[in-house]
């Protein structure tokens, strides 16, 4: 059995749920433009190793970290 549903967009009485009670939606406008925004570039902690080493500190014995840029995901 197939449901089908009414479009919403032929009841003017439905507005979203951040829209006050008793006002009506505001219009929704679509722009061609596309805009360009940077990479994404982030700082990221990662073991430091050595000749495929874990570098420990000398007294905690605690792997060293290094900050390197991630820029993906």
């Amino acid at each position: 059995m197939k449901l089908t549903l009414p479009d919403p967009r032929k009841f003017s009485t439905l507005v979203g749920p951040t829209v006050p009670e008793g006002k009506q939606e505001y219009q929704k406008f679509n722009f061609s433009e596309t805009f360009d925004c940077p990479s994404f570039v982030a700082m990221s902690p990662v073991i430091k190793l050595i000749r495929k080493k874990i570098v420990k500190d000398r007294r905690t014995g605690e792997p060293k970290y290094r900050d390197e840029i991630r820029e993906q995901g």
